[in-house]
């Protein structure tokens, strides 16, 4: 079993506290964002250590976090939630081939009860790397899928900011090494194997 509890504080910058250009006006009030969290999980490895598995539920909380619009930027008034259980293993079925996993589910909650920006609630991963010609190449596969999430769009002053939600998506990459010898080696890499389209961003 494994406990950990953090605490943090991520401060403002100039630009919010006294703005950057003649539409927008800083806030010389704003306060640092605070937060503390903690998660307790559990880890077992079986099967001679071929394979690990771990469970672990997190609960983060931030306070006067610091939000805006066009126009200006605030502390927003409450604390923001999020909490969630991520599940991770490491397995190695035979000689050389390493596959590790990992899933989250995140709940997120802003003071308004709505979610958070660019939170989504599903994430997850799949990694397979094969060694082989005495450890000498490997080849590496990995898998990435990021759930829709909502984010804020910024039109055009006056118009006010609204949300939109991104379409969730899963990215493929493709890589390989080989050694030639103590100096070189050769690397290879295809990212977005298969053509994903996608926006982390609106």
């Amino acid at each position: 079993m494994h406990i950990d509890y953090d605490t943090g504080v991520k401060n403002t910058t100039i630009s919010k506290l006294f703005g950057n250009f003649p539409t927008f006006s800083g806030n010389p009030n704003l306060q640092p964002e605070s937060s503390n969290g903690w998660d307790i999980g559990v880890e077992q490895v079986l099967f001679d250590d071929r394979l690990s598995v771990d469970v672990t539920y997190f609960n983060n909380r931030i306070s006067d976090q610091i939000t805006g619009s066009n126009l200006t930027v605030t502390n927003s008034n409450g604390t923001n939630k999020i909490d969630g259980v991520e599940f991770t293993l490491a397995l190695t079925p035979i000689d050389k081939l390493d596959i590790n996993g990992a899933y989250t589910y995140t709940r997120s909650k802003d003071t308004n009860n709505l979610d958070l920006i660019r939170r989504p609630r599903h994430i997850g991963n799949l990694n397979l790397n094969y060694s082989f010609y005495r450890d000498k190449a490997n080849i590496n596969l990995g898998i990435n899928y990021n759930g829709q999430q909502e984010d804020t769009v910024f039109p055009p002053f006056p118009t006010p900011s609204f949300r939109t939600v991104l379409a969730a998506y899963t990215l493929v990459n493709l890589s390989g090494h080989y050694q030639l010898n103590k100096y070189i080696s050769l690397n290879g890499r295809i990212e977005n194997l298969l053509d994903e389209s996608y926006e982390e961003v609106f």
